[in-house]
């Protein structure tokens, strides 16, 4: 309700800037409305703002001073520490831990979805608990206990990747693919000086896998998925030429002069999900074979 009313009460202070059903259509689309992590999905103010990227701006502005307000609110209600905003597509994380906001420009509608969600709710944390369920189901022994909480892991990245080492046998560590479609990286220049920001809501949960995999000699894989194939305009699109007559990815959905992002994409599905849920039933039917 929070959100919506917000909605509501942006556009009518702007003038003539949608039509009324056009607008209810809007915020009914933008309005996912859930207990777990009610969330605001702009991409559809920004279709029909196209014409008016100041006016969407402000609207971005505006949910964002919303998920601050609704963090103050839950701080005087002594679960500060329950909650947190989760910005996709963001640039990273700032010293806190916590999500950057990823501003709107003319020519790119920046953070689109503004989910306030319980913390634990990351992906990261969810890679400690599957691999604590998979431990106790081969061997009988839960590494981080039976009774595990994913609230329980730490925020930090090495911190993450060092529960991991010092808790779960190397000779039980299986090989991990890590499947996502939301890894970014931005350079802004400033000052003469190149300014490399790395984000997207996928980001860190892969480079944990990719890390873990290192650390254990596993060998695990890091899938990227171009799920928008450029009709998202915050998102680039994979761009692929043909070589000798096999497509082949030459540039990913990182900024290209960002040269040293630790994130390695090991195989890309360029098509999206049907290409990548294709190749996924051939592997299960060679499999059976």
């Amino acid at each position: 309700k929070n959100i919506e009313q917000v909605l509501q009460n942006f556009f009518s202070q702007q003038t003539c800037v949608l039509d009324d059903s056009v607008l209810q259509h809007c915020i009914d689309t933008a309005v996912v409305d859930n207990k777990v992590s009610p969330t605001a999905n702009l991409n559809i103010f920004y279709e029909h703002l196209s014409h008016q990227p100041q006016v969407y701006m402000e609207l971005q502005q505006a949910m964002h001073q919303l998920m601050q307000q609704l963090l103050a609110e839950a701080a005087k209600q002594g679960l500060g520490e329950s909650f947190f905003v989760h910005y996709a597509p963001n640039l990273g994380r700032d010293e806190q831990g916590l999500e950057i906001l990823r501003p709107a420009t003319p020519t790119d509608s920046g953070t689109t979805d503004f989910q306030f969600m319980l913390r634990g709710a990351i992906k990261e944390a969810g890679v400690l608990a599957i691999l604590n369920r998979y431990y106790g189901q081969r061997t009988g022994h839960y590494p981080l206990g039976e009774g595990f909480s994913v609230r329980e892991t730490p925020k930090d990245h090495q911190a993450l990747l060092e529960m991991v080492k010092g808790n779960f046998d190397p000779e039980q560590m299986p090989l991990m693919v890590g499947v996502g479609d939301t890894v970014n990286s931005t350079v802004i220049e400033e000052n003469g000086t190149l300014d490399v920001r790395r984000g997207g809501s996928d980001r860190n949960f892969l480079q944990l896998i990719q890390d873990i995999g290192k650390a254990f000699d596993t060998g695990n894989l890091v899938v990227y998925i171009d799920s928008s194939g450029g009709e998202v305009k915050n998102r680039k699109p994979i761009k692929v030429v043909e070589n000798n007559g096999t497509p082949q990815a030459v540039e990913g959905p990182g900024d290209s002069r960002d040269t040293d992002d630790p994130l390695t994409l090991n195989v890309v599905f360029p098509q999206g999900h049907r290409q990548y849920i294709e190749l996924f039933c051939q592997a299960a039917q060679n499999r059976r074979v």
